[in-house]
């Protein structure tokens, strides 16, 4: 079947993955360029344990592939799921079906021949309704089946819940769509999987159903610990008693403490930024290489080469596969442990008589008065322990480490926000030092007539000493201007050297022309608050490592309770060497052990309130985050809309001083003027533009604290595969001239 997966997130990139690794020919579409080229890189947008591995295997065999054009992808598809996101919609938390009804107009204007198109994302009631009607209105002459066919996938446990479903659920009208719907997972009807056929509206509702009934238990026994609490009951007999009844069922009764996501904030962070200023555009700005949109080749190439060479982020990757060992290493903690064994023991202990060696009579039996002092045994097999889950504390310490290998990668990726905006900062400061050093150098050349000048009128007696001696000074001063600036630029070269992972002057031969600062475009893309919360990747640090402190808790109750494990023990043996090859003397043993911590006189007491107050604390750091996430953005944006005015303020200064110069050189010309008034004219002019160069300096660095503070700059693409952004081109004269009130 060749199927196209519309939406390469969550939902999407998973479902895509395991149709392929069905025998699909599968198609991701998704319209981020920069997350289309990640996946051709072999990257990874989200962390799903197994994902990375699958989507790998299924590229190389040629099932799977990605791309961010829609049109010529669904036209050759038999099947095209909708999986894009449906958000709650600021306001009223209504689901925001905006990008379903935006990918089936896509979608209609590609259609050819019978086509099934499946709603994969959580959709209310109805949706696949008007999915229909967009389709057919847009195209009437389309020949289509809509479907519904709602996810069940649980993450941390997506791949194995996709291949081994409790149930496969279908909404159909169109009786056309069930033989593909069929074929599509055709794999799972092979292991006996149920599939369960009915109508798209009660597809729709079975997804829903399903969430709120589960969270209806979840709650429940919730309260009912509650009760237990003032009636001196036990909750988990309560679990146990009710569980047994196969009406109820034992699942989702488990009183603790489930994460139900992040705290929201006591104010609503708003649909915009409060500082947000004329300039500033409310659409998404791009999530990957920013920096583009300063038009500069070079600043491309050191960000290029930071991101592939910086310690830090060969270190932040690092720390991601360790994350990712231990989640392997945990998880392999709840299966059983078997291991082979070869002992051999020999034993003298005098005055013990332990009766061992050869029966009386025989060969090389002892004496019936001697005593049988020494011992050998041999023996050659195999051990296995299991400790099994009884109180959920092994799957709660999987949750956690699985939170805490998300944080990983989110650290890893706010390290490259870090380092983007290090690197683009540091490469104004050389442009700005550049540019100073050339002027000043000028600057200086001018004083030396001056001073030469005043020297000679002083020779002549027309002058007294003290100006020469003035002008002198303002030479030496220059000078020290000139070591300075020379000092700048070879600090901000040997940072950026260090910044692409190289030896302190390794790039000074790149960095060696002079060029012209950067400028930012005339509008800013910022998107809202909401958007920012969901990018930064501390903020999602932040929010794993809080999920991480609540599983804890879990893990802490969990010592309340019995502990059941098993050992094993089959072997070959005996007093002999060769009696470990003689089936005859195959011993097995089962020792079964219950471990139940009656009285530990509050240490287990001690240890839930401490990983309470950890998930506490974590919670508190998650609000500090956001809330400086916030703020980031807040004076970001106040202060770039200041820098803006003040190099509109500036521009017109120097244009004046431009100006003042041209005209003095013109009086100078007819002698109305002498040359030290036009070379104190021309300093006047340098000196408004050396201001100028300043601000623009400060202001690109605002813009480029905006892109840092809204969590850009961290998509990871191989140089191979970067998508390049082409930016508009930037007039600076418009970008200098004073607002219009």
């Amino acid at each position: 079947m060749r199927i196209v997966m519309i939406g390469s997130g969550y939902v999407g990139l998973v479902s895509g993955a395991c149709f392929a690794d069905f025998g699909h020919h599968v198609t991701c579409v998704d319209k981020d360029a920069n997350k289309i080229a990640r996946l051709h890189a072999g990257g990874i947008p989200i962390y799903e344990p197994g994902l990375d591995d699958l989507v790998a295997r299924n590229v190389a065999a040629g099932n799977l592939a990605f791309t961010t054009e829609l049109s010529e992808a669904v036209a050759a598809a038999d099947v095209v799921f909708i999986a894009v996101g449906t958000p709650s919609r600021r306001g009223d938390g209504h689901a925001d079906l905006s990008y379903v009804h935006g990918a089936a107009r896509e979608i209609a204007g590609a259609l050819s021949g019978f086509t099934v198109i499946v709603t994969k994302s959580t959709v209310p009631v109805g949706t696949g309704d008007e999915v229909e009607r967009i389709i057919r209105e847009c195209n009437p002459a389309a020949d289509i089946a809509v479907a519904s066919n709602p996810e069940f996938l649980r993450e941390g446990a997506a791949i194995e819940d996709f291949k081994r479903p409790d149930r496969v659920v279908i909404g159909i009208e169109d009786e056309r769509a069930r033989a593909p719907m069929e074929e599509v997972y055709r794999p799972l009807s092979l292991n006996k999987a149920p599939i369960v056929f009915t109508r798209r509206r009660t597809s729709e509702l079975i997804k829903y159903a399903a969430n709120a009934f589960l969270a209806m238990k979840i709650t429940y026994i919730n309260e009912m610990a509650d009760l237990c609490e003032h009636v001196g009951a036990d909750v988990q007999e309560v679990a146990r008693g009710i569980g047994l009844d196969n009406r109820i069922g034992a699942k989702f009764l488990h009183a603790g403490p489930g994460y139900a996501g992040p705290p929201q904030l006591a104010t609503d962070a708003g649909n915009a930024f409060v500082r947000a200023g004329p300039e500033i555009d409310p659409l998404a700005p791009i999530a990957g290489d920013w920096w583009t949109l300063l038009g500069d080749p070079v600043l491309n190439e050191l960000e290029a080469r930071a991101l592939a060479g910086n310690p830090g982020v060969a270190a932040a990757r690092a720390r991601i596969e360790q994350a990712r060992a231990a989640v392997r290493q945990e998880r392999a903690n709840r299966l059983p442990a078997v291991a082979a064994q070869a002992t051999a023991v020999q034993a003298n202990i005098p005055g013990l008589d332990i009766g061992s060696g050869p029966p009386p009579g025989s060969p090389g039996a002892p004496a019936d008065d001697e005593e049988q002092d020494s011992v050998s045994v041999y023996n050659l097999g195999l051990n296995a322990n299991w400790e099994i889950d009884f109180a959920g504390g092994q799957a709660r310490r999987v949750e956690a480490i699985n939170a805490q290998a998300a944080a990983s990668v989110a650290n890893a990726e706010d390290a490259k926000v870090q380092l983007a905006a290090e690197v683009a900062r540091a490469y104004v400061g050389l442009r700005e030092a550049q540019g100073r050093l050339e002027l000043v150098q000028r600057e200086r050349d001018l004083q030396q007539q001056i001073l030469e000048l005043t020297y000679q009128r002083y020779t002549q007696g027309a002058l007294a000493l003290f100006p020469v001696g003035d002008a002198n000074a303002e030479l030496e001063l220059l000078k020290s201007q000139i070591a300075e600036a020379q000092a700048d630029i070879d600090v901000f070269k040997d940072t950026l050297a260090v910044l692409t992972g190289e030896a302190p002057g390794a790039l000074d031969g790149l960095l060696a022309a002079q060029a012209e600062i950067p400028l930012p475009p005339e509008r800013v893309a910022v998107g809202d608050p909401a958007a920012l919360i969901a990018r930064r990747p501390d903020v999602r640090a932040a929010e794993r490592m809080l999920a991480a402190a609540n599983a804890r808790i879990g893990v802490a109750e969990a010592a309340r309770f019995p502990k059941i494990s098993f050992m094993g023990i089959l072997g070959l043996g005996g007093s002999e060497p060769d009696d470990i090859l003689d089936p005859g003397n195959l011993s097995a043993i089962a020792l079964p052990r219950l471990q139940w911590n009656l009285l530990d006189f509050g240490r287990t007491a001690a240890s839930i309130d401490q990983a309470e107050s950890a998930r506490d604390a974590a919670e508190a750091r998650y609000l500090e985050v956001v809330l400086g996430a916030l703020r980031d953005a807040e004076q970001s944006l106040a202060r770039f809309g200041q820098q803006r005015a003040n190099v509109a303020a500036l521009a017109q200064i120097s244009r004046q001083a431009d100006t003042a110069a041209e005209l003095n050189e013109q009086r100078r010309a007819a002698g109305v003027i002498s040359q030290g008034e036009l070379n104190t004219s021309i300093r006047k002019r340098a000196q408004a533009r050396a201001n100028l160069d300043r601000a623009i300096a400060a202001m690109t660095n605002g813009w480029i604290a905006i892109q840092k503070s809204l969590g850009l700059g961290w998509v990871e693409l191989s140089r191979d595969n970067r998508t390049s952004v082409e930016p508009a081109p930037v007039d600076r004269k418009s970008v200098m001239k004073p607002e219009q009130s």
